[in-house]
């Protein structure tokens, strides 16, 4: 397990874009857990997928929100 993982990273369930379009507030926590991942020493392939997936999600719900705006 990563230094950086509480242990429960790996237990949140794969969100969509879509989620995290219309859940935004749910934004900025996602992405300090994918800050802290992507600062660790941890090896990539000891990055859960489900990290991998909602970072992903995130970044691009984010990035779609800011071209409505």
């Amino acid at each position: 397990m990563s230094e950086t993982s509480n242990g429960t990273d790996s237990d949140m369930p794969a969100r969509s874009w879509k989620y995290y379009a219309a859940h935004p507030a749910e934004i900025e926590p996602m992405q300090e857990i994918c800050r802290r991942w992507a600062g660790s020493n941890a090896p990539v392939s000891e990055q859960p997928a489900v990290i991998t997936t909602n970072c992903r999600a995130a970044a691009f719900a984010k990035s779609q929100l800011q071209l409505t705006q």
